[in-house]
């Protein structure tokens, strides 16, 4: 409920969503202790209907982990990842690996604002 108006966040943002109302949500991943935990976890989660699913990346693990990721599990299934912005844009490796992302067809980037607003001025 929004404090300052007494409405539903639904009612205040014009959303439209009933209490009642079911919301499809995603699985969400962090950094596991194998790249084979993770991919456990993600087939179960796919398992269980999860629409989507967001991935943790960070140095030493993004790479070889979203190999594994596509490998196992290609298109149509949607995948996010969440660097958090721990990439840095002057660094030659850290871009190239950004540039990079397209290939495993990530529907979402999640990072700063700061970090996207440099890294989109790149592209333009």
């Amino acid at each position: 409920m929004s404090m300052a108006s007494g409405l539903e966040l639904a009612d205040a943002t014009g959303m439209g969503c009933s209490p009642t109302e079911a919301v499809a949500v995603g699985a969400d991943f962090g950094v596991q202790d194998s790249i084979e935990i993770l991919l456990d976890l993600i087939a179960e989660a796919i398992a269980k209907g999860a629409p989507r699913i967001k991935l943790k990346c960070c140095k030493g693990w993004d790479t070889k982990m979203l190999d594994a990721v596509r490998e196992r599990f290609p298109p149509p299934t949607v995948f996010h990842i969440d660097c958090n912005g721990g990439y840095d844009l002057s660094d030659p490796a850290d871009l190239a690996f950004l540039k990079s992302l397209d290939r495993y067809e990530v529907s979402v980037f999640v990072c700063s604002v700061l970090f996207l607003f440099a890294f989109f001025s790149i592209l333009l």
